[in-house]
């Protein structure tokens, strides 16, 4: 065996070895990049989670908008435009919350969706919402508004 031969093995080891130096850092960047991804996906469920709970502390702490509050099972008729913009603006937050959070492609609480769909749609004005101004939003999840169209039909 000449030099020439010996310095092959040595360079053809010496990639095999690279090679798996690089395999390895792969898997351990892809073992990373997993864990930073269920750490966002957890963060931006508390968040979601966050915004809700503030939506919903809102009734408690401002007398105001309790008072107006109350009225969601009045007709639309029944009350006031201001009323109303509060009213809306109240559902039209929670649903851009759901729609933020809303994962078409695997969705994870279904049925937590479906308990904030009720929240509004259990109300007169809220399905009066639902019908004058939630069915024409475009940038609505088409998989979220199948799912309120289910949810609503319940109260049909």
């Amino acid at each position: 065996m000449d030099i020439s031969e010996i310095a092959q093995i040595v360079t053809g080891v010496a990639t095999l070895m690279v090679a798996v130096v690089l395999v390895l850092q792969l898997r351990k960047q892809n073992q990373q990049l997993d864990i930073q991804n269920k750490d966002h996906d957890r963060e931006k469920h508390y968040r979601n989670m966050e915004a809700h709970l503030g939506r919903i502390s809102s009734i408690f702490t401002n007398k105001e908008f309790r008072k107006i509050f109350i009225k969601r099972n009045y007709e639309r008729k029944d009350l006031s435009d201001e009323e109303y913009l509060a009213l809306s603006y109240y559902f039209r937050t929670s649903m851009a919350t759901l729609n933020t959070s809303f994962d078409s492609e695997n969705i994870n609480n279904r049925g937590g969706v479906e308990f904030i769909l009720r929240m509004t749609f259990e109300t007169k004005i809220g399905r009066f919402w639902y019908k004058d101004e939630f069915e024409s939003m475009t940038f609505i999840n088409p998989k979220l508004k199948e799912i309120a169209n289910n949810v609503y039909l319940e109260y049909k």
